[in-house]
């Protein structure tokens, strides 16, 4: 379904023409008049549309959406959205589909064989590529896409080890550099970008094994073999599947998600237990520091981490590493984002001020890049990296305009607001806002 253009019947927009600045022109009289008032009525259509597309100072302004569709039985799933130079890229079970991000125009798609859907896709774009998994009664096929251009440079088949009898429950894709990771629960195989070969393959055989999160230099992922010791969190070259950290978790610990690969920050459950902590490690593997994720006062929020927890690809964010500083939402002090020093674990600062449901959209030298949905509108805020301070970069978009559950991406004054897995009912699945 094509996206909603600015000048639609959305709430607040309305046709471009509505205003019409040349009535003033029946001062003129006689075919002048006449002639005057039709110009006058054609620079006015223009000047509406200008100015529904331009936003006022810190004000947020629906550029365009894709409406909500009418059944969401049948609506396919989102695995990953990824937003490019120019336009906003959705990886759903159908398909490939970009569009304008200046506008939400059409601009490419990625068709599928007969018979086949996609089942898995990385959450993030690797420089201008776009990579996804597809297939039919089994998925065994990696399709990697050019962003800028839409089309498909690399498909692959992934071989299947001779046990594969059944599908797997679920596949676990990612993608940095020049190599992708998939994780179709019985192997792991790591694929070139560039060229679709094979750089390794790992059968799991007698130990568990799951990828979680992966840079140009690192795939971390966890390890539990039925004569080890217990949980090891291992990290291999993506280009070799050679080994370059390995942390022992310890008997019955799981891995609940992975925020950081360089330097390694993970959130571990050990023993099963209800204390849940964030664990960063040295490059040696040594468990350096740790910090509860409850406490009186603080609940961080740790559920969407991952690209692979929960529903992948379509979470937001809740935790984030920069310069040896977690930062993290604290759902028990209405969503404000806290600041842990990974050197020693302590509490640095918490956002100065704020109130309300928060998503991490990115982390850089400016600060903390959120959104925050309250009393009735969301707004993009900057948290000050240092001290915690906040500015409110554009406000005054309507709740109920923009999906509050997928991630947020900015780019070059855009916000781009994305719908998780299961979008609440009349909830659009993309809106693209100004706020500059």
């Amino acid at each position: 379904m094509p996206p909603t253009g600015i000048g639609s019947t959305q709430p607040g927009y309305g046709p471009p023409g509505r205003h019409r600045p040349g009535r003033r022109a029946l001062l003129i009289g006689g075919v002048a008049a006449t002639l005057a008032l039709l110009l006058c009525a054609g620079v006015g259509a223009v000047v509406a549309w200008r100015v529904l597309r331009t936003p006022q100072p810190d004000h947020l302004a629906v550029v365009w959406s894709t409406p909500a569709p009418p059944d969401r039985r049948d609506l396919p799933r989102t695995y990953a959205t990824w937003v490019g130079a120019d336009v906003v890229v959705r990886a759903t079970a159908d398909g490939v589909s970009a569009y304008r991000l200046a506008d939400g125009d059409p601009v490419w798609t990625v068709p599928l064989p007969q018979g086949q859907r996609i089942c898995a896709a990385a959450i993030g774009s690797s420089g201008h590529h776009g990579v996804f998994a597809h297939g039919g009664h089994r998925c065994d096929r990696i399709g990697v896409v050019d962003l800028r251009s839409g089309e498909r440079t690399v498909t692959v088949r992934i071989p299947l080890p001779e046990y594969a009898a059944e599908p797997p429950r679920g596949y676990r894709l990612l993608a940095a550099g020049e190599v992708a990771v998939f994780d179709d629960e019985a192997t792991i195989t790591a694929v070139g970008l560039g060229d679709g070969a094979i750089r390794w393959r790992q059968e799991k055989g007698d130990c568990a094994a799951e990828v979680y999160a992966m840079s140009a230099q690192r795939v971390l992922m966890d390890r539990r073999c039925l004569s080890g010791e217990g949980t090891y969190l291992v990290g291999v070259d993506p280009a070799t599947g050679e080994g370059r950290f390995e942390a022992l978790l310890g008997q019955r610990t799981t891995v609940q998600n992975v925020v950081s690969v360089d330097p390694v920050v993970a959130v571990v459950n050990p023993t099963r237990s209800p204390d849940v902590v964030v664990a960063a490690f040295d490059p040696q593997g040594r468990r350096t520091v740790e910090i509860p994720v409850r406490a009186p006062g603080r609940a961080l929020d740790f559920a969407s981490t991952s690209a692979e927890t929960g529903e992948p690809g379509t979470s937001p964010s809740g935790m984030v590493v920069r310069d040896g500083v977690l930062f993290a939402v604290n759902q028990a002090d209405r969503g404000r984002v806290t600041a842990f020093d990974l050197t020693d674990g302590t509490l640095t600062w918490t956002q100065q001020e704020g109130d309300g449901r928060t998503r991490i959209v990115r982390v850089d030298d400016r600060g903390v890049w959120t959104t925050r949905q309250a009393a009735g509108s969301t707004g993009l805020v900057l948290v000050e990296a240092g001290t915690g301070a906040t500015t409110l970069l554009g406000r005054g978009l309507p709740a109920e305009v923009g999906p509050s559950t997928g991630p947020a991406f900015e780019h070059d004054g855009y916000l781009v607001l994305t719908a998780g897995p299961r979008p609440a009912d009349r909830e659009p699945l993309v809106v693209v806002a100004r706020w500059r």
